[in-house]
């Protein structure tokens, strides 16, 4: 004898086995979404960012305490300054890092003791981690040419910077960009300023 199935399932099945298919469906067109989306963020960084933005490792300690040996930095690429930017640049073959003190048209002055003036005003300099007069050639006050930057390092009595004929002032068109981010080690994460 043949047995029939009479089960019937009631419209609240249904419904819950369609709202699973759905939830289902919904799931996969979010993972193709995030795939789409990760792949774009790949494509972007590595074709654009490049353009736009520089990452660097910090050696040295001619930027302490600011920056510290260790330290990797965000830089974004820019040749539009200002005084107190810390900016990116090359000098016989090695990319430096050194803050803009003064810009064209300025004249600076360091004293013996490594007080800066600029434009006759003292600078009230909280960054510094060593107010040394350094080692340099330079002949004060000097005048800032037409389209250079007079920069200086943190550490005064390690860097050679604007006050060493080695650095000499920079063209505004050699900066290949400014320090934003310190991004690692984590306990050091933050904006510079």
């Amino acid at each position: 004898m043949e047995q029939k199935n009479n089960y019937r399932p009631d419209l609240g099945e249904i419904e819950a086995e369609m709202s699973r298919l759905e939830q289902k469906r919904r799931g996969n067109g979010h993972f193709r979404v995030f795939l789409i989306a990760f792949a774009l963020a790949l494509a972007l960084g590595y074709f654009v960012a490049p353009r736009f933005l520089k990452f660097l490792a910090v050696s040295g300690n001619s930027m302490e305490y600011t920056l510290q040996a260790g330290d990797y930095v965000l830089c974004v690429k820019t040749n539009q300054v200002k005084k107190g930017d810390i900016v990116v640049f090359r000098r016989k073959g090695a990319t430096l890092l050194r803050r803009v003190i003064a810009i064209e048209g300025d004249q600076v002055t360091v004293e013996d003791d490594g007080s800066v003036e600029v434009n006759g005003e003292l600078l009230q300099e909280d960054y510094i981690s060593d107010k040394g007069a350094g080692i340099g050639d330079a002949k004060y006050p000097y005048y800032i040419g037409k389209n250079e930057l007079f920069v200086m390092g943190d550490h005064r009595g390690t860097a050679v910077d604007s006050r060493n004929s080695t650095i000499g002032t920079i063209k505004t068109d050699e900066i290949q960009g400014c320090v934003k981010l310190i991004f690692w080690p984590v306990y050091r994460i933050r904006v510079v300023e």
